[in-house]
């Protein structure tokens, strides 16, 4: 029951409001700025019924603030609700009747030219009434305009954000692009600095292969030119031995064919000499 009596008191203030079950404390504070700009006393020159209204407004407000937001959210329906506003129905048209019958006895009760006066001012008061309603509506419209500016300047704002987001992120990408070529240039200079060293470091290779080939070459061709040197010094040295062993053949030859000379001349003499001894004793 006390639950009943709670949910019911929560919609009576949110029906100050205009607002229903579920809602949050945002929507609540929203709805009160709304009609806190509708209803402020200060535009209206400080009457006493918009007085009343904003102390309505701000109590609701207040209290509606204070309970928690698993309340407001709540979507069960109050049983006293119905009842509660079939009670105020009930009062209102009893008031109306009341009303109604008031004037028709006053009318009845009012001389003819009354009846004048009260047309002339029910006339004024429906001019009043075209008036005021002009001016909600110039100010609704103001107000409108008001709103439709500032979402204009809202969403120029979103868009000149947009645009210089979508600059800067230009400038990044541009930054990130030029520093890629950098370091793609850097790294490119360093590749060809490392292939032109290589491709040093492969000729003076091939330099000191060549100029080691050259040694090689002119170290044979000098160990050639030694062995042929060689080579012919000993052919010399060789022919030298011939001759001499040829000079020394034909000087023993010549002696030899000199005491073979010499032999058979001894020989001959020996001969003769016997020839001459044994002659006479022949």
């Amino acid at each position: 029951m006390d639950a009943n009596k709670q949910l019911l008191e929560i919609d009576e203030k949110l029906d100050v409001l205009g607002l229903r079950r579920p809602t949050t404390h945002d929507k609540i504070r929203k709805a009160w700025l709304e009609k806190t700009r509708i209803t402020h006393p200060d535009p209206r020159g400080g009457s006493r019924e918009a007085n009343e209204a904003m102390k309505e407004l701000n109590i609701a407000r207040d209290d509606l603030v204070k309970i928690s937001e698993s309340q407001l959210s709540s979507t069960r329906p109050s049983t006293f609700r119905r009842a509660k506003v079939q009670e105020r129905e009930r009062q209102r048209r009893r008031a109306e009747r009341q009303r109604q019958e008031r004037e028709q006895a006053e009318r009845q009760r009012r001389a003819p030219w009354e009846r004048v006066a009260r047309e002339a001012w029910e006339r004024t008061e429906r001019e009043e009434r075209e008036r005021a309603e002009h001016e909600k509506q110039e100010r609704a419209e103001r107000r409108r305009q008001k709103r439709e500016r500032a979402e204009r300047e809202k969403r120029e704002r979103a868009e000149l954000q947009r645009r210089q987001r979508e600059q800067a992120e230009r400038q990044r990408q541009e930054r990130e692009r030029a520093e890629r070529q950098w370091q793609e240039r850097e790294q490119a200079e360093r590749l060809r600095q490392e292939r032109e060293r290589a491709e040093r470091e492969v000729q003076e290779r091939e330099r000191q292969r060549r100029r080691a080939e050259r040694q090689r070459q002119e170290w044979e061709r000098a160990a050639r030119e030694r062995h042929w040197q060689e080579q012919a010094d000993r052919q010399r040295r060789e022919r030298a031995e011939r001759q001499k062993e040829g000079r020394e053949r034909q000087g023993q030859e010549r002696k030899e064919r000199v005491m073979v000379r010499l032999a058979i001349s001894a020989g001959l003499i020996v001969l003769a000499g016997a020839s001459y001894v044994l002659y006479p004793l022949l």
